[in-house]
């Protein structure tokens, strides 16, 4: 699976897309990105934007699956952004925790061994 982690601000077909990889499609918008984890170590692997206005995020993240050597770890989590302020609302899992650091969202994985995890955000509001 490939993950982009950044595109150019453009417009296509009515749909724009955002630097950050964050693609807009009237209220709804997604991103993916990627990351290496260490063992028990919050890492970031996207920042939420500073705008002035308020954004419900559902994030999905994962590492493992199919075909992998890591162990099969997923997590998801509900944060509402309001300008530059952010906190989760949701959060659900033991083996890897979904947290924020400021606008920072992170994951740390408990698995003993670095592997690389993966999240899909996508955006609520306007």
């Amino acid at each position: 699976m490939t993950y982009k982690t950044q595109v150019q601000d453009e417009t296509i077909s009515g749909i724009k897309t955002f630097s950050g990889g964050m693609i807009s499609l009237g209220i709804f918008g997604s991103v993916t990105a990627s990351a290496s984890l260490p063992n028990l170590t919050p890492t970031t692997v996207y920042t939420f934007a500073n705008i002035n206005s308020r954004q419900l995020y559902h994030v999905y993240a994962h590492i493992g699956g199919s075909g992998s050597n890591a162990p099969d770890y997923i997590a998801n989590a509900f944060i509402a952004v309001d300008g530059g302020n952010a906190r989760i609302t949701m959060n659900g899992s033991s083996s890897m925790t979904i947290s924020l650091s400021g606008l920072n969202l992170q994951l740390k994985q408990v698995s003993g061994s670095t592997y690389t995890g993966y999240v899909t955000i996508m955006q609520m509001g306007n």
